[in-house]
């Protein structure tokens, strides 16, 4: 595998996760206890924006990335 590939590879496993935390982000936005939902959509944030910007610095190794 070279790098392009695994690079590629690294962003196709990233993408694998937006649908399943989508679904997280519906539940736990269904939270009764505002002080709990609060904490959770923010730790859920964190785990999005990381992931994002993984994603982004692989796009903007391969030069895929028009940031």
């Amino acid at each position: 595998m070279n790098e392009h590939e695994l690079y590629q590879e690294v962003e196709t496993k990233v993408e694998a996760f937006s649908d399943h935390i989508n679904n997280l982000d519906h539940t736990l936005r269904s939270i009764p206890d505002e002080t709990l939902r609060k904490t959770a959509l923010r730790s859920l944030g964190d785990l999005m924006g990381n992931l994002e910007t993984i994603t982004y610095e692989f796009r903007k190794h391969l030069g895929t990335t028009t940031l």
